[in-house]
């Protein structure tokens, strides 16, 4: 199943179901209206999503329309907490948990850097879980990106000046065995300069170990965000934009792409979505 949020002039956005290929979209509005209410009522809720996106894949859907990642928020703006892991470490504090942007926002300062991860966004995981326990309160994953603005661009002194995600979120099945035993099997992908080719970016963190980490004293709320970081420096401006994906063994890159750093900076022009 793949979940995004779209812009609807309130604070959460709107939820909606996006069909396999990405191409159409669905309000889940008769469910939940926004992804912070499915996770806290994971079992009852998903379910019913399940079956809308069913629906919707296999073009059955009454209400769809196109999907457009540029009229997207973070899937999910609001997190009820961030934890960015690093080299085996977590790192300290949490600057822009507040408030996730979505992967087509811009920043309202011009970045210098970047850092791109992969993300999971948690259900409730009990204080004490194992790895193995912790990993089953993944609900959905997605691409990651931290913005920072420092003058020589030193992303370990600097903090970010905004967080994002990718434009669509995807329940672990999405992967299939590219996603095993919690690590990420296959690298993201930066596309900066199209002359130069695809440049691949491993994440090798243990997302199991690392959720145990943020479990092992107390309770992790379901809405918990914990971003591993690519193992590569920084990221700086390319001429013409750059953009970071992640393609599965199949082909498929069934989180979209972030726009690292854009190609100008105004942003793409948002319109109403289709009909509810």
């Amino acid at each position: 199943m793949k979940l995004a949020t779209i812009r609807d002039g309130s604070r959460d956005g709107h939820l909606v179901v996006v069909s396999r290929d990405g191409s159409l979209a669905h309000f889940a509005g008769g469910t939940a209206s926004c992804l912070a209410r499915v996770l806290d009522d994971w079992g009852f809720l998903s379910p019913q999503l399940e079956d809308l996106s069913a629906t919707l894949s296999l073009g059955k859907a009454r209400h769809a329309f196109g999907y457009e990642a540029a009229r997207g928020l973070a899937v999910l703006p609001r997190p009820r907490g961030l934890t960015r892991w690093r080299a085996g470490v977590a790192e300290p504090g949490s600057p822009g948990a507040d408030r996730l942007v979505g992967g087509r926002e811009r920043a309202a300062v011009t970045p210098t850097a970047a850092r791109v991860g992969w993300a999971v966004i948690t259900g409730d995981i009990p204080a004490g879980a194992d790895p193995g326990a912790a990993l089953d309160g993944v609900r959905l994953m997605t691409l990651a990106v931290d913005w920072h603005a420092w003058p020589d661009g030193d992303t370990d002194v600097a903090e970010p000046i905004a967080t994002g995600l990718g434009p669509i979120a995807a329940t672990p099945d999405e992967l299939g065995p590219d996603w095993q035993a919690g690590r990420l099997q296959r690298p993201l992908r930066l596309v900066a300069d199209p002359a130069a080719g695809v440049q691949h970016l491993p994440v090798t963190v243990d997302f199991g170990a690392a959720l145990a980490r943020c479990a092992a004293h107390r309770p992790v709320p379901a809405g918990h965000v914990v971003i591993g970081w690519a193992d590569v420096a920084a990221l700086r401006p390319a001429p013409g934009g750059a953009r970071v994906g992640w393609r599965g063994a199949d082909g498929t890159e069934p989180c979209g792409e972030i726009e690292v750093f854009a190609a100008s900076d105004s942003p793409p022009p948002l319109e109403p979505p289709g009909p509810r």
